[in-house]
């Protein structure tokens, strides 16, 4: 990702389209500055009243930072976050480091980390740097694109960084991303849907065995492959009852079924009423609206 560097504050001093002082209003929050894959050259930066906001850092090179414990040595893919007027001491004298960051006012900061919280003033090992970095890229476009900023998506975006890191953190268990051979077999299942092929079809697009498909896309999404794309037939059959005057012979064709009776029955076993009980328990709402 290429490097990115901005303060708010000195530059042009907006966040979220607002000016920092008497402009910004009840809830909003404020960003002074921001830093994506940043690269410093060898030095310390201590700061001993730190500052009069927010700073959240993470690291992608080993680095020297004090926190609650002291002045520790750190791997790469650690992180903390500082509160304000808490002391900043950071870096690696002895070789160029890269971090990422954000420093934040505004007051609803301290309700939002009280609906997200990160313990301040310690560092945890971080193992998913790159989402990160997504997140501050997407308050810096929205920042840059749009003028003036929209401060309540600012701040939802603010907020859902904070979530997805603490998330990183904290979850127990933790959360396990899927791999991408499982998000390949689930893009394919929800494109073709109401196509016909074999699980050793299936298996071929994430390049793997049926055993090891059906195991782990049950572990990923909660059910196998096959059953998963009954749900989507199902589902978009329903859709078609309730917004179209098809035909249930067009609508079973449409989600896969080439027979209506053997339609029907899976319809009727999912929805617990045939296709057309289905149409008419759907219209009848709009009917009485009406009466």
């Amino acid at each position: 990702m290429q490097s990115i560097l901005v303060f708010y504050r000195d530059l042009h001093p907006k966040a979220a389209g607002l000016l920092r002082e008497s402009t910004l209003p009840p809830g909003a929050v404020y960003i002074d500055g921001l830093g994506i894959q940043e690269r410093m050259e060898p030095c310390l930066i201590h700061r001993a009243n730190g500052t009069d906001g927010y700073l959240l850092m993470g690291f992608n090179d080993p680095v020297v930072i004090h926190d609650k414990t002291g002045a520790n040595w750190h791997p790469p893919g650690s992180l903390i976050l500082w509160h304000p007027e808490e002391m900043h001491y950071y870096g690696n004298e002895n070789q160029a480091w890269n971090h990422s960051w954000i420093h934040l006012c505004g007051e609803d900061v301290p309700a939002l980390l009280k609906r997200t919280p990160i313990p301040r003033n310690q560092v945890f090992p971080f193992s998913l740097p790159e989402l990160l970095d997504k997140g501050l890229l997407d308050i810096y476009e929205e920042l840059e694109g749009t003028w003036p900023a929209d401060a309540l998506l600012i701040r939802n975006l603010v907020e859902n960084l904070f979530r997805r890191v603490r998330r990183v953190l904290f979850d127990d268990p933790p959360k396990t991303p899927v791999p991408e051979r499982m998000r390949a077999v689930k893009r394919y299942l929800d494109t073709h849907y109401n196509q016909v092929f074999t699980l050793e079809e299936l298996a071929q697009v994430g390049r793997l065995s049926v055993s090891h498909l059906c195991a782990v896309f049950r572990e990923c999404f909660g059910c196998p492959p096959i059953e998963y794309r009954t749900r989507l037939r199902m589902e978009h059959a329903s859709r078609f009852l309730r917004d179209t005057s098809l035909r249930v012979s067009e609508i079973a064709s449409l989600v896969g079924y080439g027979d209506i009776y053997y339609f029907s029955k899976h319809f009727k076993a999912y929805h617990g009423a045939s296709p057309r009980e289905y149409r008419l328990q759907a219209a009848r709402p709009a009917a009485d609206s009406r009466n």
